[in-house]
């Protein structure tokens, strides 16, 4: 186990991807990773955050809440609304603070996210109470002591803990959990062996250079004539160097300039044909036609890592607890998946019924559940977005495009939902009312560099001109700011000590 820490976790969970454009994206992408579930128990997130709380989930009915006040139940137990709700805020204030700003189309998913993962911390704290896992007050100390020795002095430990707003008892509670967690994994996931092989093959990797010939379509015809085309260019190898040939026949452009060169590739890090020609050909071998989803490869092995000396004894250790962490969590993953899987999880929240619908890929029923949700809460904005994005995947486009209307009828300053409005409104061929929301999009968000450029580009494509000059004097506008900043942070990096006759040391010269 790694060494412990106050905000320690065994594994990070993420079970949806951060991209900044499209929400249809997201779900599609949780959707398909919705299996692939690592564990996110977190003293400070879950653990912690229910306990500072008042109120602990597995506690049975306390502070007026019951099962029948919860978002949901997990095996009878309930999650009342008052914790899902401060652990919301907390994944709201960490998400905020690390990306700097929360855009109102991702609170769902923030909210799908929390709810995920109280239901993992509930049947993790189940397992917990169920195989009796306890932690002697002597463990509790020794870590706490550990966390201690970390710090200069008692003070400044003292200090930290008031601005994490913790009391030392509070602290030795989280720490408790943490350590009942880690007992827990010990037990599940037993002794993990690591074999010379997998070691070897770890540390393996090839420096490869190829001529990419791509398919012009996915027909039987287009492959042929891509592989009539790559046949005739190996045939040129025998007067031609692979770099020269690399720059005048491929057609993988990144990698064709530097002659075909694509660098050092371990096992795993390429298409699986790819992987097992050049893990069995020998330094300046060239291969055969090497066909693959992206077309017809000609290959050749530059330069071999071999697991073999000095280098590779020394790398051994990092190796082995690489492969050790990522088989604990495929193990722990696993786990988890057949104890979810096994779980009763009923949830009386409309909303979250049907995120998870949504999810699924259940869009019908999804569809229905927004719909109950709206009714419970008409002046939620993104709840008629959501429920568009269920539109937009059942191909009804009118749908869709009425309840983005209505979406920004409620939230009238979110430049996000304009902007999916306005691709809505393309989409019908309504040119009229897409440059509106599109304009609309670009004055709510006039710091946003990318939506101005992506503006300022449809502009141009439906020729017009006023629409884009004026997105062109925002960009200007931003990029003269920009330019002010970095001027004012070099005059402040620049500033004179008055007590000194010579500029400010920044630490970078001595």
């Amino acid at each position: 186990m790694t060494e412990q820490v106050v905000y320690s976790t065994m594994f990070l969970c993420i079970l949806m991807i951060m991209e900044r454009d499209g929400i249809l994206m997201i779900f599609k992408k949780l959707r398909a990773q919705v299996k692939i579930i690592v564990i996110i128990v977190s003293v400070t997130f879950l653990g912690g955050m229910i306990y500072l709380g008042g109120s602990s989930y597995l506690g049975g009915e306390q502070g007026g809440h019951s099962a029948r006040a919860a978002i949901a139940t997990v095996n009878g137990i309930p999650i009342t609304y008052h914790d899902f709700q401060q652990a919301y805020i907390s994944q709201l204030q960490q998400e905020q603070s690390q990306s700097g700003r929360v855009d109102g189309r991702m609170l769902e998913i923030i909210k799908y996210r929390t709810f995920d993962s109280f239901v993992y911390s509930v049947l993790v704290e189940q397992e917990i109470k169920n195989r009796d896992i306890s932690v002697s007050a002597t463990e509790v100390n020794d870590s706490l002591a550990q966390i201690k020795a970390g710090f200069p002095d008692e003070s400044i430990y003292r200090q930290q803990l008031q601005m994490a707003g913790l009391t030392e008892g509070q602290l030795k509670t989280l720490l408790e959990q943490d350590l009942q967690q880690e007992k827990l994994w010990s037990t599940v996931i037993g002794p993990v062996e690591i074999s010379d092989e997998m070691i070897k093959e770890q540390y393996e990797e090839v420096r490869t250079s190829h001529i990419l010939i791509r398919s012009d379509g996915d027909t039987e015809e287009a492959w042929a004539e891509a592989k009539e085309y790559a046949e005739f260019v190996l045939a040129q190898l025998a007067e031609m160097d692979f770099a020269s040939a690399a720059k005048a026949f491929s057609d993988d452009y990144g990698s064709a300039e530097a002659g075909g060169d694509i660098g050092y590739v371990g096992r795993g890090d390429t298409v699986p044909e790819y992987e097992e020609v050049i893990f069995n050909m020998e330094i300046n071998e060239v291969s055969g036609l090497v066909k693959s989803q992206f077309g017809y490869h000609i290959i050749k092995v530059t330069d071999s890592k071999l697991a073999e000396g000095e280098e590779f004894e020394l790398a051994k250790s990092q190796i082995v607890d690489r492969l050790r962490s990522a088989e604990e969590e495929r193990v722990v993953n696993r786990w988890l998946e057949e104890l979810r899987e096994t779980a009763s999880v009923v949830i009386n929240d409309k909303h979250l019924i049907a995120i998870t619908h949504l999810i699924a890929g259940e869009l019908e029923e999804a569809k229905l559940s927004y719909e109950k949700a709206i009714e419970e809460t008409p002046e939620d904005g993104y709840l008629y977005a959501s429920l568009g994005d269920v539109y937009l995947e059942l191909d009804d486009i009118d749908s869709a495009l009425a309840e983005y209307v209505t979406a920004t009828e409620k939230i009238r300053n979110d430049g996000q939902l304009f902007f999916m409005l306005a691709n809505l409104y393309q989409e019908a061929e309504l040119e009229e009312e897409a440059v509106i929301a599109y304009l609309k999009a670009s004055e709510l968000m006039p710091n946003d560099f990318s939506v101005q450029l992506q503006v300022q580009g449809i502009m141009n494509q439906l020729g017009r001109e006023e629409e884009a000059d004026l997105i062109d004097k925002r960009i200007e506008e931003l990029l003269n700011w920009h330019d002010e900043l970095q001027k004012l942070q070099q005059q402040q990096n620049e500033q004179v000590d008055p007590d000194l006759e010579s500029p400010v040391e920044t630490g970078i010269t001595e």
